[in-house]
């Protein structure tokens, strides 16, 4: 639903169950560690109950949890809207 390029990180592929909780999210019932993502004080995930990803798509969420727009809010994205692939991350510089 954007009119320009979205950056976010795949989550889950086709085949893969998800599930989110308050503050959780779980691939093929895992709970994911993800030392990467930022949240302020108040997390809060739109919940979603398990489902399987539908052959040829992607579930991707943001980074930025707590303001991204990710497939929490659009669902699932067809891969073959993918356009490129992030291979450097600049900022911030202390994970750099």
């Amino acid at each position: 639903g954007s009119s320009s390029p979205l950056i976010k990180r795949v989550i889950a592929v086709e085949g893969q169950t998800v599930k989110i909780t308050k503050d959780k999210v779980y691939v093929d019932g895992q709970l994911l560690t993800e030392d990467y993502v930022y949240f302020s004080a108040n997390r809060n995930y739109n919940e979603i109950e398990e489902f399987i990803i539908p052959e040829g798509c992607l579930f991707v969420m943001g980074d930025h949890r707590n303001v991204s727009y990710d497939s929490e809010d659009f669902g699932v994205i067809d891969e073959r809207a993918i356009v490129g692939k992030v291979i450097l991350r600049l900022r911030p510089f202390t994970i750099f």
